[in-house]
């Protein structure tokens, strides 16, 4: 009996101490405000962003796109790079303008559709690897992806004006570009016109080659839109491209003289129903 007591009188201490350490650190706890965290939910395999958030310039839509991590592209000249999404091309990939599918016209895919997006006048791109949504149609078992424009913002009754204009100079193959996008309007409506011009010759290789790859490109659209309210936007427009002189390397073949209209179509956007 007795020489049991010793044994238990330390556990017994121990637990007392113990309690009563919670109990004050408890009497000295302060109670934190709430804080609240915001996020934006993302589909699984989908990314979104601004082609003018990269500085750096690019040929065409394909060229852009291969930057991204999971897109690839296939390269037949310096123009008309043909996108790549988990090992598919071509059909296997929509490819929409301003919610329009845009399809290439060469079954030798010397013409794929993002050769028809100019990047200066695209606002949002929106990459989805795979079939995430049937929201754009059937098919896309590569992925789809959107070249979006956004309607321009103006405060008041008053006409505003705004816009970009810019160049682009590659030495390796001397590539020059130049790009302009002009805007005008208020609260009820807006016209926006928009235009890109790319000169370029044959590019040399890490060997000093010459590749047979030089072009010509020209490209411009115009647009009138109606905003009578916050939410809703009805917009009619008109797009064309005129290559000339596109050579491919890897193809065979050249493309002396293509004029393409990829968008001539009105949209709208209607008001929300609460």
């Amino acid at each position: 009996m007795t020489s049991q007591m010793p044994r238990r009188l330390p556990l017994v201490a121990l637990v007392a101490a113990a309690a009563w350490g919670s109990l004050a650190q408890a009497q000295g706890t302060d109670t934190l405000s709430t804080i609240v965290v915001e996020g934006t939910q993302q589909v699984p395999g989908e990314l979104s962003l601004s082609p003018k958030s990269s500085p750096a310039p690019a040929a065409d839509a394909g060229e852009w796109l291969r930057r991204l991590n999971g897109v690839e592209g296939i390269r037949m000249g310096g123009h008309g790079l043909d996108p790549v999404i988990r090992g598919q091309q071509g059909n296997a990939l929509n490819i929409l303008i301003d919610g329009g599918y845009v399809f290439g016209g060469c079954p030798n895919r010397m013409d794929p559709p993002t050769a028809y997006a100019p990047l200066h006048s695209i606002d949002r791109v929106t990459v989805s690897k795979g079939v995430t949504t049937l929201q754009h149609g059937a098919g896309g078992s590569g992925g789809t992806v959107l070249f979006e424009r956004s309607a321009p913002e103006f405060e008041g009754d008053a006409v505003g004006q705004q816009g970009s204009v810019g160049a682009s100079y590659d030495d390796n193959g001397e590539r020059v570009g130049l790009y302009a996008n002009l805007e005008a309007g208020n609260q009820q409506g807006y016209l926006q016109v928009f235009g890109e011009h790319q000169n370029a010759s044959d590019y040399e290789d890490g060997d000093g080659q010459r590749i047979h790859s030089g072009f010509e490109t020209t490209s411009g659209g115009i647009t009138l839109g109606l905003t009578p309210s916050e939410n809703t936007e009805l917009a009619l427009g008109y797009e064309a491209v005129r290559e000339r002189d596109v050579k491919f390397a890897g193809a065979g073949m050249d493309s002396p003289r293509a004029t393409t209209t990829p968008c001539a179509c009105a949209s709208t956007m209607p008001s929300p129903i609460l």
